[in-house]
């Protein structure tokens, strides 16, 4: 579907009409709702105000956000363009191609022009769908059924079989990395406890430190503070010889630890789900062209919020 079609354009021709007529009512119900929601702990990532239009105008090759004026006025933010309501009726009724909708109103075009059964969308746009049901009521429509859109990380059976031999949580690994198993294991394979004893150390520099920084207490606030850093300098040359240890037992494991690399990569990468970051192709090169067709035959589970698949 082409939402930027002319001929499209001239069937929303009413609906924009009727989101120029009920801005004022459109706008306070948006408002309120984003309100209610942050009383109640809510967080929205939608930027809604009283004085928003929720529409965009076409000028010039740009998109400009419409808002109005204490005055009564259409304008765009920048002052390019500005408008009284009938001007801007008159303009909708004769170049309906020259707008479009934002966040706000594109669900409730969506509706008007399609019979809409259920909205199927991700975390982000259902998150910003709450703040809509006093918006479709404006409008005199009825908010339909949100529903999650199925949430899937594909793994690959070598990487199954090697969460399995090192007792990985599969949750833990999507949601926040192999990061720390990788740190815990690296700990593990060294005779001698490194992280109990750098903290140890720590420990104990605090105790052996504290008589300088009480005498410096009573000389100058300058030597006071010249304590401190002097402490934080030694914590950090520890912390140095703890890291520089860490890379020797890294060197020592190295295939291991590719490995603990990898699923961070596959199934963590840059601390986000797979879907948002891997590109479908590599899937199909790996597993075939049919792979799509065989997810569908999967029973979708509508009541978790991630599924893993493993090919």
């Amino acid at each position: 579907m082409d939402a930027d079609d002319e001929s499209l354009r001239k069937l929303e021709r009413p609906y924009f009409l009727q989101m120029v007529e009920n801005r004022r009512d459109l706008a306070v119900q948006v408002t309120k709702q984003l309100n209610e929601l942050a009383d109640d702990g809510y967080h929205v990532n939608l930027d809604a105000s009283l004085s928003d239009a929720h529409l965009f105008y076409h000028y010039e090759g740009e998109r400009l956000l419409l808002e109005v004026t204490k005055e009564g006025m259409f304008q765009s933010k920048g002052g390019e363009v500005s408008f009284s309501e009938s001007e801007l009726k008159q303009l909708v009724d004769e170049h309906p191609e020259l707008f479009s909708n934002n966040v706000v109103t594109r669900p409730l075009m969506q509706e008007l022009v399609f019979p809409v059964l259920s909205f199927v969308g991700g975390p982000g746009e259902i998150a910003y769908w709450a703040a809509l049901k006093g918006a479709f009521k404006a409008l005199n429509l009825k908010l339909p059924i949100v529903t999650p859109r199925l949430s899937l990380t594909l793994m690959k059976r070598n990487h199954q079989s090697f969460i399995e031999q090192y007792q990985m949580d599969e949750g833990a690994v999507i949601n926040e990395g192999s990061y720390h198993f990788k740190m815990n294991w690296l700990t593990r394979q060294s005779k001698y406890p490194v992280r109990e004893t750098v903290e140890e150390v720590k420990k104990q520099l605090e105790v052996v430190h504290q008589p300088l920084q009480s005498i410096a207490q009573g000389v100058s606030s300058d030597i006071e503070a010249l304590t401190k850093t002097n402490l934080k300098q030694i914590e950090d040359e520890i912390d140095y010889v703890e890291k520089r240890i860490m890379n020797e037992l890294n060197k020592q494991h190295e295939q291991t630890v590719k490995q603990f690399d990898e699923l961070n990569e596959f199934y963590n990468p840059s601390g986000g789900l797979q879907e948002r970051m891997w590109n479908i192709v590599y899937w199909l090169n790996e597993y075939g062209l049919d792979l799509p067709i065989q997810l569908t035959e999967i029973p979708p589970r509508w009541e978790q919020d991630h599924q893993f698949i493993t090919l």
